[in-house]
């Protein structure tokens, strides 16, 4: 009893250390465009929700499926749709997840793995940036952790609750995230694996895999009305730029599996390079001493193989073109990565305080120099808001251009979205303006007859070079 009350106590500290680091400074930061989007999308009803996700007329809105868009829907009419509570959404879940790995994954492991999985979770500079961002991947995590953990409880002690609660949460997995597919994909090589080699890893459970093919067979079933979305929004992903390019192409990998322990974009990456060397290198020697003692665990299989599979999958389907790479939805596979380095520290007692105080020190130092510095890359529309403020009094009319190139309504684009979000949220309004050269902009402007006004100008090719000048001019 004394045992577990102190355990109990450890969450708990760990869950205020997260609610202080997750809730510091929530909405400092501006949103940026697809966070506005979600604002906006999530204001419609759930049916407009799905249809506009699913349109083939609206590729635009977001190339996600629609659980999280519907969720947070409900969300917003209990609470406000403010960047706040947008945020606040993904706290919870990020808690959520703290609370999951470091005490119900003990149940299944040991507390000493989920509490030291849990610490590393904490003080992971990966989760606080996500759990910061009004996006659906720490939902998606949470459901990561939520699906394995059943899938656990379903290979020890088969039942028809786990059974079913695993693909209700396979099923919300894939209808929140693309990537979770790729972990439904893991799972069925992974128990394929688990069934064959049961001599190597030693188990004392029977797989039946009639029953897991039924499970997936029915999770197939129940996602077919979406497959036709996917193919879609796999074509409009080719368009977008694949796996990052940090030293050479050679490096790409390392540094993907990097991102797990330090994390950092890439403008922060190259600028800090020599120290990621250095620290992968230190973390690195102290993973292969570790992982020497190694004595066939299947559980620390698991959880390695759930990490390392998917990305391996990515990078094989990336050398013959297929761009399915972003580093965002990775967050999925992360909770695996701490449990894999906590069953590795309960290996060697002689590493395990070094390894943990690197992986710490080092995730609180890329918090501090990655969010509050010039890497942090998002948009800075509230204190171009202040400025307008200070320029003008409340209520003045804010003209913007918006290129009428882009394919899609003038109130779903993210870049507008941000700017309209804001000036609403201060009395300002926002009217945009299509013109398809200089002069039928100016003419559009004075039509307007505004006492005073902004312009702010996103120019077609043709304009740009001479709006400034012109304009300035008139």
């Amino acid at each position: 009893m004394k045992a577990k009350s102190q355990i109990y106590l450890i969450v708990i500290i760990l869950i205020v250390i997260s609610l202080y680091l997750k809730l510091h400074k929530l909405n400092y930061y501006s949103i940026w465009g697809d966070e506005a989007c979600m604002i906006y999308l999530c204001n419609e009803s759930p049916k407009d929700i799905i249809e506009a996700l699913a349109s083939f007329d609206r590729p635009d809105v977001d190339v996600a499926p629609p659980f999280y868009f519907i969720l947070l829907n409900l969300f917003f009419k209990i609470f406000k749709s403010t960047d706040y509570y947008l945020r606040l959404f993904s706290v919870i879940f990020s808690i959520l997840s703290i609370i999951l790995i470091s005490l119900l994954y003990g149940e299944i492991i040991d507390y000493q793995v989920s509490l030291t999985a849990g610490l590393l979770a904490t003080f992971s500079a990966f989760w606080q940036w996500y759990a910061q961002e009004g996006r659906m991947y720490t939902f998606t995590l949470f459901l990561s952790l939520l699906n394995v953990y059943f899938l656990i409880k379903l290979l020890r002690k088969p039942s028809k609750l786990f059974s079913i609660f695993y693909v209700l949460t396979l099923l919300a997995g894939i209808y929140t995230q693309y990537y979770f597919i790729l972990l439904w994909l893991c799972q069925i090589v992974l128990i394929f694996i688990l069934k064959f080699f049961k001599n190597y890893f030693k188990y004392d459970f029977r797989i039946n895999l009639k029953k897991y093919i039924i499970y997936w067979i029915l999770t197939f079933i129940f996602y077919i009305p979406w497959i036709p979305v996917i193919l879609r929004d796999f074509l409009f992903a080719q368009k977008t730029p694949g796996f990052p390019s940090y030293f050479s192409y050679i490096f790409t990998l390392p540094f993907i599996i990097l991102k797990f322990t330090i994390f950092g974009n890439q403008n922060y990456i190259l600028a800090n390079k020599i120290t990621y060397l250095v620290i992968s290198f230190v973390v690195l020697l102290i993973f292969i001493l570790l992982i020497k003692k190694f004595n066939r665990d299947y559980m620390f299989f698991i959880f390695l193989f759930l990490f390392l599979f998917p990305i391996l999958i990515i990078y094989f389907f990336s050398l013959f073109g297929l761009n399915i790479y972003k580093s965002h939805p990775f967050i999925i596979f992360s909770g695996f990565y701490y449990l894999s380095i906590a069953y590795l520290v309960r290996l060697n007692k002689k590493f395990s305080y070094l390894l943990l105080g690197i992986l710490v020190l080092v995730n609180i130092y890329v918090m501090l120099t990655l969010n509050f510095s010039d890497f942090y890359t998002k948009p800075k529309i509230k204190e171009a808001i202040n400025c307008l403020k200070y320029l003008f009094d409340k209520n003045k009319d804010i003209i913007a251009k918006v290129p009428e190139a882009i394919p899609c309504p003038i109130d779903t684009m993210g870049d507008f979205l941000m700017w309209r979000y804001y000036l609403s949220q201060n009395n300002i309004n926002l009217v945009a303006l299509k013109a398809y050269n200089f002069n039928e902009l100016v003419d559009k402007i004075y039509n307007l007859k505004f006492k005073r006004a902004l312009f702010l100008i996103i120019p077609h090719n043709q304009m740009i070079g001479k709006f400034n000048k012109n304009l300035i001019e008139k």
